[in-house]
């Protein structure tokens, strides 16, 4: 396959893990048409490093397209390398991430094997702790047509692994730039109701977790978990508003969904002995999910947390 591929690559105050992202494409075979490299308003020194990049890129006959604009988070930069990329493929990296060299060449070859939409892969995420893959050994990657089994997360896999046909795209729509964590769960919620995937049970890249300083996506202390509460929750409504009436849509799945999430946030204010509030959320979760497994299986808990 030789249709064109668009890399968008987001970056803020990263200059000294940029390069590697990017040196990471410049070695893909075949190589891509385009770099759309947007910097969301770094403060780092990221144009002297981007202007190095640039220089690269001709060497590699790669398209290195520089946007710097106002901070505004990772779905805006995001949004600006799609509204720039020119590519019939649109792929996306995070400037502290890395592609092994024969991505694209893998997902390109499944991609006209199939006829698919968007492809998606296996990912390697590194953290403090050691190393783990998303999802474990790939058997639960999207694949096919299937958006209920992602919204009960039976199948999943990172937005960093994608390749997907541009006309894809402009059916999901853009990122949320009201969501400031959480954008791409909501995105991909949109994208599985208008993409047939395909997918490659393999590692393709690999997600650094080392260093969240500086990151357009990572949350850094306990407090900012509880704060990311109510945008998580609003993520849960926006799947519901904008894919109920896209072809696919299944609700029960989504009642699934929300318990789900809501089970996460009771855990979250019970272990930090937030009583009042892990009820609340508890009765919240319970009303949405109509009382799905998920969130009924906290019960016991809240009881005592009332006590």
């Amino acid at each position: 396959m030789n249709d064109p591929v668009s890399v968008i690559i987001p970056t803020f105050n990263r200059a000294e893990r940029l390069p590697k992202s990017v040196r990471s494409v410049f070695a893909q075979t075949p190589r891509p048409l385009e770099i759309v490299l947007v910097d969301d308003g770094s403060t780092d020194g990221t144009r002297e490093v981007v202007a190095e990049l640039e220089r690269e890129a001709r060497d590699c006959d790669v398209v290195l397209r520089a946007i710097f604009k106002e901070n505004g988070g990772v779905a805006s930069a995001r949004n600006a390398g799609i509204d720039a990329a020119t590519g019939e493929w649109i792929a996306f990296l995070d400037d502290d991430d890395r592609w092994y060299p024969h991505k694209l060449a893998v997902q390109l070859e499944r991609l006209q094997e199939t006829g698919a939409d968007a492809c998606s892969a296996v990912c390697l995420i590194v953290d403090p702790d050691g190393f783990d893959l998303w999802p474990e050994k790939g058997v639960r990657l999207i694949d096919g047509f299937n958006p209920g089994d992602y919204l009960r997360m039976k199948r999943i896999a990172t937005v960093l692994s994608f390749v997907v046909r541009r006309d894809a795209i402009e059916r999901t729509g853009k990122f949320d730039t009201d969501l400031r964590m959480a954008e791409d769960l909501e995105w991909i919620a949109r994208l599985v109701h208008e993409a047939e995937f395909c997918a490659v049970r393999e590692v393709l890249l690999s997600y650094d977790r080392t260093n969240p300083e500086g990151s357009l996506t990572q949350e850094s202390c306990q407090d900012d978990i509880f704060r990311n509460h109510e945008n998580r929750e609003k993520m849960l409504m926006l799947m519901r508003e904008r894919c109920s009436t896209r072809r696919g849509w299944d609700e029960e799945a989504w009642r699934y969904r929300a318990g789900l999430e809501y089970r996460m946030y009771v855990r979250h204010r019970l272990r930090a002995k937030h009583w009042r509030k892990a009820v609340e959320l508890f009765e919240r979760g319970m009303e949405l999910s109509h009382g799905a497994d998920p969130i009924a299986r906290m019960r016991g808990k809240v009881r005592k947390a009332r006590l």
